[in-house]
């Protein structure tokens, strides 16, 4: 076999907000015409993986966190000293906060402006009028706009996504990777999943317990803003195929309050440790990552499940329990802070994050109990 050498790596991210939009940067050069770009740069020795990097470079470009990372494409460019690889991810946008953006070429006059902007893909047509480079990741989102929106967890996209019910189709490239194609199954029984879930996240809690300190912070809050979005992604499925007034304005509290969390969380990681949450993760020793990727896929099997689900009174049932076990999760950890913790901000956020959480279980076991006529079960998690 012929070794390829690679002359540099960087790392993209097609970033999607709730609305459907591509967060893009237009770059403002003079004597330049004006182009666009996805989020992204160099992947540098310090960077755990190119899905590392694409998480530090689109906090220093747009301060910006995402979830739900899929790499779908590869851009490859020759030169004399070997190939230039693109990873290309898309992901869904959870936050964004322009005064945490910390980039060196954000602070350069020398480099000219980076304006982010957002540019709809719910049609092809605001894509098709800019110049976005380069010309094959446009190609590729254009050919691919409706399956990039249910990969990022766009309910809209989703919706679509099951009509499709096909893998991501990739625009030629001889370094071409294909995403890991989307199945679509029957609504299935979504109790052994959620004890496993649960059963997970009390090994996490008991990996924490070994932590003190700055290191159990970024732990912590590296792994709760992921299981914050996914939450917040299952609420967003609530209210488009739901039908139940009660779980809708359930899922509007979700997305307001554990959106609110991540934002704080994040800003905390950036002002006390200087990190993003993906670094945070990374930070983690080996032994509680693999406990985090564990959960991370779990929690992506039962978003998966969900969009399955008939909308309606069935789906709302299923929404129930998979947001039971959700917030069981999230209390588990989140009772590990106090003691552990040096600010007393995470602290507060913690029992916070408890208290909420557990009102919210015993309303939706009570709801699954009226309403479903499933099982009473322990309405909280005792700590």
């Amino acid at each position: 076999m012929v070794a390829i050498a690679v002359a540099r790596r960087s790392a993209r991210a097609i970033l999607i907000d709730d609305d459907g939009n591509l967060v893009l940067i237009k770059r403002t050069n003079p004597g330049v015409p004006v182009y666009w770009t996805t989020a992204g740069g160099g992947v540098d020795d310090t960077d755990a993986s190119p899905e590392a990097a694409m998480h530090r470079e689109i906090f220093e470009e747009l301060g910006a966190t995402a979830t739900g990372a899929i790499q779908v494409f590869l851009v490859s460019t020759p030169t004399e000293f070997g190939v230039k690889i693109q990873h290309v991810f898309v992901a869904q946008l959870t936050s964004l906060d322009l005064s945490l953006r910390n980039g060196p070429e954000i602070a350069n006059p020398a480099k000219g402006r980076y304006d982010p902007e957002r540019v709809s893909l719910l049609t092809a047509d605001a894509l098709a009028a800019i110049d976005l480079r380069p010309p094959e990741l446009k190609a590729f989102i254009l050919g691919n706009r409706e399956a990039l929106l249910a990969e990022a967890g766009l309910a809209a996209g989703l919706a679509l996504f099951m009509i499709l019910a096909g893998p991501l189709v990739l625009a030629p490239s001889a370094f071409a990777a294909a995403a890991t194609p989307a199945t679509v199954t029957a609504a299935v029984d979504q109790q052994p999943m959620s004890t496993q879930m649960i059963q997970t996240a009390q090994q996490y809690a008991a990996g924490l317990h070994h932590l003190h300190g700055a290191a159990f912070e970024q732990a912590f809050m590296g792994a709760m803003i992921p299981h914050h979005a996914a939450a917040v992604a299952m609420a967003r499925l609530e209210l488009t195929r739901g039908s139940n007034p009660q779980l809708k304005a359930l899922a509007r509290q979700i997305i307001v309050s554990q959106n609110h969390e991540i934002t704080q969380m994040t800003s905390w990681l950036h002002t006390w440790y200087g990190v993003t949450p993906a670094q945070a993760e990374q930070h983690a020793p080996a032994s509680l990552r693999k406990v985090s990727t564990t959960m991370a896929t779990e929690m992506s099997a039962m978003n998966r499940q969900l969009t399955a689900v008939p909308s309606g009174s069935r789906f709302d049932e299923a929404f129930l329990t998979g947001m039971t076990a959700h917030h069981k999760m999230a209390s588990i950890e989140a009772s590990t802070v106090p003691g552990r913790a040096i600010h007393s901000q995470l602290t507060t956020l913690a029992r916070q994050i408890v208290t909420t959480q557990n009102r919210e279980i015993a309303q939706m076991t009570s709801w699954l109990h009226t309403w479903y006529h499933m099982p009473a079960r322990p309405n909280s998690v005792q700590r």
